[in-house]
């Protein structure tokens, strides 16, 4: 559960939107609320943040610390608690949360926006907690309502629904800014419906080691000579190994070893890539990998390493990650090329040190008609994800060009959640 609030924690929506969340859930869980504990409130002394001179009382943190804590337990059912608010961060997320609207506010006033009466009013009225039992807004309980949740003045409530009203307009401004073209979407919807599964085999070059022949002492002056500098940097790399009790060993003390080693690495390399080589002619010939490398037997012991078949599983062949192999640019890119007429890639890939034969087991295509079908809910669900991207991209450089601080105690692992615990 706490990763799927971590990642609604992170959503962009709720920092747009957090202004309101703040005024509507403090009218179910207000002040007096069990997300306040007893006499808490009343502390006033410190800040919790300050954006560009404009001081988040520790107060302000506390009654938003408070709804979202209660805001969690009712998408929890009331499992969340207090320690799982703290696996989650929430004391900072608030913090951040907090920051940001206020960033948002002082952004959308220097942009000239501004809230009229009648956008007021409109809000207002949409609120439930303000209408009566037939769903209309009723002014004796807006005034009672706001009086007995908050313990302020309609002034100031108000104030805040305009502010919050204020973040909405900007974000609604940016929003025009995310254009998405019908090729974008038919290219998103393509990159998540469009699957590949690879058959590959690995050749690595330690499974080639002992059929080596130890190197000469001739083949070894060779190595030195040549490749001189390449025997320094493995010594570097290696100088741990040669750091023993009895003393620490130099380099012409261990450079023929080495020199021997990295010869045998070498010609294993080569016998490995032979080997793959000669695969893949096999494949080209009409061969399949599972017929020529078989794969173990499904609960069979591992008595000995040895080349066998394996399969990546269904993945986007747009994405650079392969599963099993890992991140490739130029390997993915190929991939992408592949097809039942092309079931083969062009040449043996090499990953991590290791010679990779593959072929495609099967590729599963986008269902354009599908696409057709849904090109508008397609399109909408892209625009809101660019809307997003923008909106992210926008505060992160208005935090850049602003002047923020946050109380350090409240950005701590295990941060005390309100003023009391600070020793207030």
């Amino acid at each position: 559960m706490l990763d799927t609030l971590r990642k609604n924690s992170r959503s962009t929506l709720i920092y747009v939107f957090f202004g309101i969340i703040i005024v509507v859930f403090v009218f179910q869980f207000g002040p007096a609320s069990s997300g306040c504990r007893s006499g808490s409130l009343s502390a006033k002394a410190a800040e919790a943040a300050n954006v560009n001179g404009r001081s988040i009382s520790m107060e302000e943190y506390q009654r938003a610390y408070a709804n979202t804590f209660q805001q969690y337990q009712q998408r929890s059912g009331g499992a969340f608690d207090e320690t799982m608010a703290q696996q989650l961060n929430l004391h900072s997320i608030v913090l951040e949360q907090l920051v940001d609207a206020e960033l948002l506010r002082q952004t959308a006033k220097r942009e000239g926006l501004a809230v009229t009466e009648h956008e007021l009013a409109e809000s207002l009225k949409k609120i439930p907690a303000f209408q009566n039992k037939d769903g209309y807004f009723d002014h004796q309980q807006y005034k009672m309502t706001v009086a007995r949740a908050f313990g302020r003045s309609i002034t100031d409530f108000e104030a805040e629904q305009r502010d919050s009203l204020l973040v909405q307009k900007l974000a609604a401004s940016l929003s025009f800014d995310a254009k998405v073209s019908d090729d974008e979407v038919r290219a998103a919807y393509v990159k998540e419906k469009e699957k590949l599964d690879v058959d590959f085999v690995r050749f690595s070059p330690e499974l080639y080691t002992d059929k080596v022949k130890e190197p000469v002492p001739s083949e070894i002056d060779a190595m030195l000579k040549d490749k001189k500098e390449q025997v320094e940097k493995r010594f570097g790399e290696l100088s741990h190994r040669y750091d023993t009790p009895e003393g620490k060993k130099t380099l012409p003390d261990v450079e023929r070893e080495l020199a021997a080693e990295m010869l045998k690495e070498e010609r294993a390399s080569a016998l490995a890539k032979g080997a793959a080589e000669e695969a893949l002619v096999k494949l080209r010939a009409g061969k399949k990998l599972a017929e020529l490398f078989p794969a173990r037997a499904e609960g069979a012991e591992r008595t000995e390493r040895k080349v066998e078949v394996e399969s990546t599983g269904p993945f986007s062949p747009s994405a650079e990650y392969i599963p099993k192999l890992g991140s490739d640019a130029a390997l993915s890119a190929e991939l992408q090329t592949l097809s039942e007429q092309k079931r083969i890639p062009e040449k043996v890939a090499e990953l991590h040190g290791a010679f990779i034969v593959l072929e495609l087991k099967s590729r599963e295509h986008a269902d354009m008609a599908e696409f057709d079908a849904k090109l508008e809910e397609l399109r909408g669900a892209a625009q809101v994800q660019k809307s997003n991207e923008l909106f992210e991209r926008f505060l992160e450089t208005a935090k850049a060009n602003a002047t923020i601080y946050k109380n350090p105690e409240l950005l701590k692992v295990n941060a005390p959640l309100l003023p009391t615990d600070l020793g207030m």
